[in-house]
């Protein structure tokens, strides 16, 4: 195993860069951060050289932000329940690598929030839709994901249908002998609720604005040195809402469900930040581009804190341009330039922060979400 020692710099996002460190190469085991000094662990046959290099350049393109723009802010330091995977057994069942079960009431929770954004979506005239998780590859090239965020992707492939190799897949598997029983890939697990959508929707013309909703699962390559943080996740649901339409249409659905969305934390009293935002965009070419979604404001999220140091973020509230309608050629009659929108409930992370903050003694939960539980459990 080496060393690699780099000096971090005031002007770098420490916190952004570190969370991706594990992309800039396979060689790299481990790593540390000593005050300003970056400590990396590298394999015996790693060019440290080209990997020092690799690391100097990536971080001088994870430059601090401007500070977050604060829409909403409320906290309380005495709230929080610490290490509820492990606390709350009886609701959470971590399998690693930023996959869950929830259970219990936890489980009542997952259902409570999504069925509350379903409804909101509802009063904006939202079309239900059930999607299925496979996305095919070439409408994911088509979303551009793959060159501004490649690092999410997750492909999925089939055997080949060949009596011998099937005869032998286990053997094979078992050999890590992969490449040769298994097809190139024409399917990809989607790291956005939202895709299915244009797909369905390309090459049509709509007859007027739209807004859409489901319950989607998303996978995403977190890295593999992210999934100790509490609500880093491989795979989860979103209740997603889309719009679809003129570029007021969907800035004003943004706002009115937005505005909706901070009464609710109000409400519940739920310790919480609404902010805007950028994308984690991980190439070096992209990272101009989070300056232009802060000072657009194309991006807001909700971050619900877990403890006083650790918020995560559970929302977030898009507006997308023309980025899917023109590759899809999606039109609404009579309307010149059709754009999309999208809103993301992220529903374990709901799930994670609320117990975080609430714990699971039903008499210390807000009193709608408290009484709803009651209702459901009298019921049964």
């Amino acid at each position: 195993m080496k060393i690699i020692k780099i000096e971090l710099t005031k002007n770098i996002d420490k916190k952004e860069f570190i969370k991706n460190i594990g992309f800039v190469s396979e060689v790299i085991l481990d790593f540390s951060v000593k005050n300003s000094t970056l400590i990396v662990k590298v394999s015996d046959n790693a060019d440290e050289n080209q990997v020092e290099h690799d690391l100097k350049l990536y971080a001088e393109k994870f430059i601090l932000p401007d500070k977050d723009k604060i829409i909403y802010h409320y906290n309380d330091s005495t709230r929080y329940y610490n290490d509820v995977f492990n606390k709350y057994k009886q609701c959470f069942h971590d399998f690693g690598c930023g996959n869950i079960a929830l259970s219990g009431a936890a489980e009542f929770l997952f259902r409570f929030f999504d069925e509350k954004f379903e409804r909101i979506a509802m009063e904006h005239n939202a079309h239900c839709k059930v999607y299925p998780t496979l996305l095919p590859v070439d409408a994911y090239k088509k979303t551009g994901y793959l060159k501004h965020s490649p690092q999410y992707a997750m492909f999925c492939c089939s055997t080949f249908e060949d009596m011998s190799n099937l005869e032998n897949l286990d053997k094979n598997i078992d050999a890590y002998n992969w490449s040769s029983v298994l097809k190139d890939p024409k399917h990809a697990l989607s790291p956005s609720a939202c895709f299915h959508t244009y797909l369905e929707y390309e090459n049509m013309t709509l007859d007027t604005n739209s807004v859409v909703t489901f319950n989607q699962n998303v996978f995403r390559n977190e890295g593999r040195f992210n999934y100790s943080e509490i609500g880093r996740l491989m795979g989860y649901h979103v209740r997603e809402i889309v719009m679809i339409g003129s570029a007021d249409f969907v800035s004003n659905i943004r706002k009115r469900i937005l505005d909706t969305v901070i009464i609710l934390l109000k409400q519940w009293k739920m310790c919480a930040k609404v902010c805007v935002a950028f994308d984690p965009f991980i190439i070096p070419k992209m990272q101009k581009f989070k300056k232009i979604q802060k000072s657009e404001e194309l991006k807001y999220e909700i971050r619900l804190n877990c403890s006083n140091e650790h918020e995560i973020s559970v929302a977030s509230f898009n507006l997308h341009g023309s980025a899917f309608t023109s590759p899809f050629n999606i039109k609404i009659a009579n309307i010149d330039n059709t754009v999309t929108g999208c809103i993301g409930f992220g529903l374990e992370r709901w799930v994670i922060a609320f117990i975080s903050q609430f714990g699971i003694d039903i008499n210390n939960w807000p009193d709608e979400i408290k009484n709803a539980y009651k209702k459901e459990q009298k019921d049964e």
